[in-house]
């Protein structure tokens, strides 16, 4: 009898941590889930920084090695959101040529940015332009091209820069002359 009920009690202690084992992992997973739902809508509203924190703990708390794939996507999301911050910071202090190469970082995969990011690129062109054309108006044309040379080299398939850059050559007086033997008319 006495070895009956040390078999029950031990079989109930067996069941007892088993049981306990399943529903901690239930919960765990039951976390991990929600976690992971929590960390995809942080990627979708563009809050990378809090979307990299869950998947760390995620990874952390599982170990499960899709969540670490998860988090380097997030920090790549996360270095374009901050290109593009630069990007802007740049373009009001009007480094253009800055502003430029930090919006060409801007990732495709970040639908939050990337499209600001192309309609600041365009902006930026625009204020080269215009400062160029400035520059000009009051005969610093080795400034003006100068400026359009820097963005030119930044983006080269900037069609208007570069029609705006043949511009230059042709009336700048120095240039000019050096171009055809004669001053300009």
């Amino acid at each position: 009898m006495k070895q009956k009920n040390i078999i029950v009690v031990v079989l109930i202690t067996v069941v007892i941590f088993v049981g306990a084992f399943v529903g901690f992992n239930i919960f765990n997973s039951s976390k991990a889930e929600k976690l992971d739902k929590l960390a995809h809508q942080c990627i979708v509203d563009g809050e990378y920084q809090k979307a990299v924190d869950y998947y760390s703990e995620l990874y952390d708390r599982t170990n499960d090695g899709a969540y670490i794939d998860k988090k380097r996507e997030a920090v790549e999301l996360l270095s374009s959101k901050n290109n593009y911050d630069y990007g802007v910071n740049y373009l009001k202090e009007m480094k253009y040529v800055d502003a430029a190469k930090s919006f060409l970082k801007v990732s495709n995969k970040d639908s939050v940015n990337y499209q600001k990011a192309q309609q600041r690129l365009q902006e930026s062109t625009q204020a080269v332009i215009i400062a160029s054309d400035s520059f000009a108006e009051d005969d610093n044309f080795d400034a003006s091209l100068n400026m359009l040379n820097s963005y030119a080299r930044v983006m080269p398939h900037e069609t208007i820069v570069i029609d705006k850059i043949k511009v230059r050559h042709y009336t700048n007086p120095t240039v000019s002359k050096s171009l055809h033997g004669h001053p300009p008319i």
